[in-house]
């Protein structure tokens, strides 16, 4: 019986080449060179925790004692360990203390055993063929000791056409392979595409769908959760972290999860919970919605029936592993192959470590760096396989990636045992393994009927990538560079849904707040992943410090109790009102009381600062406080709905003719004339335009008033340098300080109407645009503003199409990634005329 010797993952494509020019393969047998050699199944797992055990016994003063705990160490090793036995090598360099560690190292592990232990008999040389491929240096060995006893390479007869090509980039490069193929009228059982580097696959594969070629990875990776779900448990095991404990529920107990993380969240200090918000009522503040109270209350609930339910998982030890397997059982009802593939080989592993799971690190790291493949059962169409397994047995071949850094891709030792260290050795030399992995490359290529070497010029960066100067030695020529066309204009994806569909979702309930049309107008896919989708923003309670909202309550607080005298409150009583806004805080938080102090130290003095800024205002303005957190209900017909607009007017001063509006912000907004006629600053003239139809009051005015606390430069010292013989000298700052130039910002910005100059003494905290709109024209552009923005949102326009600087503070980046893009804010009044 003939033996061809090929790589397992070109066993059928080796068969298919039999049956097709033989009719059969009764005589025949493809084996991988591993399958031929060696009669033992190698337990690699367990030949590394021995080797573990080992390192125990090296003297404390070896350099590599304490490496023996890392398994990327171990698997040097024990690779360098299957070399030296190939060649029968047990003698080690010692010239310096280093090698003499090495030595010390080798030889205690040496008499392992190894799959190169267990050799086979082999009985007949001269019935063995071999595939022509680009076998490594310890392939090598084998490859070389067959030939000189008998067997023989397949070869083919007939010449090598060479076609050396570059492209701009790696997508061109895979287009130009499809179109070759199509233009060649190849048939795709005739050709193998060979990649260096397993990230091509993906483009490689949607230009062969996007051209209809049929085709086969050879290595499938199993794509499976199984490794990683006993992964979390042996994790959770050996340290019981919360970090461990969350990442185990997240993959077993997906159910129980996203309460647990939230919870969790907020209360990170132990695993298991105090379970203390069941014992506390919602109590109305301006810190905590009673939504997200709730909602974690709610949680708090779940969890602790969870954990009466699953007690068990905070007792678990490696010994229990029926127990873990019942526990990934029962999460695949109906596991797939892979599973099932996944599931058997993380038994084998816990086998090989059975004597040693007191420590099950290196079983975890072992299964965290194992990736799973499996040799495909059918092919079909182009077989794609890895470079390293290039060979001739389809007429056709395309070789990609073809550069100086891939090709030709030849093993030189690393690390530890690195090329110095072998040369000391009476391992075959540098030149020896290099000249053979040179030669089986070359002899590889010449084996293919036609041969189509590619490379892209720059990679997706745009980096440049230099040729390979081995293939221009060996096929006598340069690369030529091809300018591919592309079959059709590539555009992105055109968000956008249908009439019917954005009714449902955007005017199903006719409500509208005017933040939402802002935001729409900022960017119409995020109002529609908050407003259609409704989803929720992530948020963590540590965003209190940056919210109005205690500076809103504070203040409506304050002018409630002491009306226009509020800006002479002391910093004293700020503080008490502020503790007690924190008290209910502190009930559902009380892991969180440091952090209080210092916010409640930190906000008294910032709306002390506030207070101040704010008495030069109200001493010269002539309105009183009307209302504060005024809720409006705003009318307005569109087509063929009643719509309704609502907000809250923060403050509403007036007098018995006026109304001025005032909108309190965290941090300093100004209201332009452009922003409004884009949509995107509406909520102040729909405020006054309310409030004018309704209370039959005339404006004068509408304003933010920045709540925050701008940085201010201010010099501690002055330094006075010596001139001819005088002294270094020191002169203090004048009196005017920093805190000055504080109370003379302009805090209140906005538009001003007619009438506004007699309720107000003095404008210089006022910063008051020159290019504004009376309110008649307000009034009329906000119609067509607003006509404008419900038109667009009616018509399904949910394109990531956004202003400048919307995706600062956005939560929902990661959703629409490259699709995108900064566009110049429209004008609604320049678009109507």
């Amino acid at each position: 019986m003939k033996t061809i010797i090929v790589p397992s993952s070109l066993h059928l494509v080796m068969y298919q080449k039999l049956l097709k020019e033989y009719s059969n393969t009764i005589d025949v047998q493809v084996l991988s060179l591993n399958s031929f050699l060696y009669d033992h199944s190698e337990q690699e797992l367990n030949i590394l925790y021995q080797y573990q055990k080992k390192g125990e016994s090296l003297r404390d003063s070896n350099t590599y004692k304490n490496s023996f705990n890392d398994l990327t160490f171990l698997k040097t090793c024990l690779s360098f360990i299957r070399f030296c036995k190939l060649y029968n090598v047990k003698d080690f360099p010692e010239h310096t203390q280093k090698d003499k560690d090495l030595k010390e190292l080798l030889l205690s592990i040496y008499s392992i055993e190894t799959k190169e232990d267990h050799i086979k008999p082999i009985i007949d040389f001269q019935s063995v063929y071999i595939l022509h491929k680009p076998y490594n240096d310890i392939e090598m060995k084998w490859i070389l000791f067959l030939l000189e006893n008998g067997a023989q390479f397949i070869d083919k007869k007939t010449q090598t056409n060479f076609h050396y090509h570059s492209m701009a980039n790696p997508k061109k490069e895979a287009q130009w392979i499809c179109q070759s193929i199509i233009e060649k009228n190849y048939n795709a059982c005739d050709c193998m595409i060979f990649t260096s580097q397993e990230s091509e696959n993906q483009v490689l594969a949607q230009m062969l769908d996007q051209y209809n070629i049929p085709y086969t990875f050879l290595k499938k990776t199993i794509n499976s959760f199984i490794l990683d779900e006993f992964n979390s448990v042996f994790s959770w095991i050996q340290e019981k972290t919360l970090s461990s404990f969350l990442n185990m529920i997240q993959l077993l107990y997906p159910e129980i999860y996203k309460d647990m993380n939230a919870y969790y969240t907020s209360f990170p200090d132990s695993i298991y919970p105090s379970f203390h918000l069941e014992k506390i009522e919602y109590e109305k503040n301006y810190l905590i919605e009673e939504t997200d109270f709730l909602y974690l209350k709610n949680a708090e609930s779940n969890i602790k029936q969870w954990f009466l339910d699953h007690d068990f998982l905070l007792h678990l030890t490696m010994n229990d592993f029926v127990s873990i397997c019942e526990i990934i059982q029962n999460h695949h009802i109906n596991p797939s192959i892979e599973d099932i593939k996944a599931y058997q080989y993380v038994q084998d592993c816990y086998k090989q470590s059975f004597d040693y799971l007191k420590d099950p690190f290196l079983l975890i790291q072992y299964l965290k760096q194992s990736s799973l493949t499996q040799s495909v059962k059918e092919i079909k169409g182009v077989c794609i396989s890895s470079l390293n397994d290039c060979n001739g047995i389809r007429p056709h071949c395309f070789i990609m990636s073809a550069n100086a850094k891939n090709f030709p891709s030849i093993v030189i030792h690393k690390d530890i045992f690195n090329e110095n260290y072998i040369q000391n050795t009476t391992l075959p030399s540098l030149q020896k393994r290099l000249s053979f992995q040179l030669q089986q490359l070359k002899d590889t290529l010449f084996q293919m009927e036609d041969c189509f070497i590619s490379y892209a010029q720059s990679d997706y960066e745009g980096k440049t990538v230099e040729a390979s100067n081995d293939i221009k030695e060996w096929i006598g020529k340069d690369a030529s560079f091809i300018d591919v066309k592309e079959s059709s204009n590539y555009e992105k994806t055109k968000l956008f849904i249908s009439r019917e569909q954005a009714k449902d979702l955007f005017f199903k309930d006719s409500i509208f707040s005017v933040s939402r049309l802002e935001s729409f107008a900022k960017c119409p896919f995020y109002h529609y992943l908050k407003y259609g989708l409704h989803l929720r923003e992530p948020k963590s309670v540590t965003e209190v410090s940056t919210k109005g909202t205690l500076f809103h309550s504070m203040l409506e607080h304050l002018t409630t109790i002491y009306h226009k005298d509020y800006i002479h409150v002391p910093l004293i009583e700020i503080e008490k009102i502020i503790k007690d806004e924190f008290s209910f805080f502190l009930k559902v938080y009380p892991n969180k009381k440091t952090w209080v102090e210092g916010q409640i130290i930190e906000y008294s003095q910032k709306i002390h600062r506030v207070l101040q800024q704010l008495s030069e205002f109200e001493n010269s303005w002539h309105m009183n406080i009307k209302e504060q957190e005024y809720k409006i209900l705003k009318k307005m017909e569109f087509e063929d709905m009643t719509l309704t607009f609502t907000g809250y007017i923060d403050r509403m001063d007036t007098s018995s003719t006026s109304f001025c509006i005032f909108d309190y912000k965290s941090s300093k907004k100004e209201l332009r004339k452009e922003n409004f006629q884009a949509g995107l600053s509406l909520q102040l003239l729909t405020y006054t335009i309310y409030i004018e139809e309704n209370e039959h009051l005339k404006p004068v005015g509408c304003f933010y008033i920045s709540l925050s606390s701008p940085f201010i430069q201010d010099e501690a010292l002055h330094i006075s340098y010596p001139k001819d013989n005088q002294k270094l000298g020191f002169v203090e700052p004048s009196n005017s300080n920093g805190l000055d130039e504080y109370n003379r910002q302009k805090i209140i910005s906005g538009w001003n109407f007619d009438g506004f100059d007699i309720y107000i003494d003095s404008k210089e905290q006022f910063a008051i645009p020159k290019n504004t709109l009376s309110y008649e024209e307000c009034k009329e552009q906000w119609d067509i503003i607003v006509n404008g923005l419900l038109k667009k949102m009616k018509e399904g326009d949910i394109q990531a199409n956004h202003v400048e600087n919307a995706c600062m503070y956005c939560k929902f980046q990661r959703i629409c990634r490259n699709n995108r893009k900064e566009v110049r804010q429209i004008s609604f009044i320049e678009e109507e005329a």
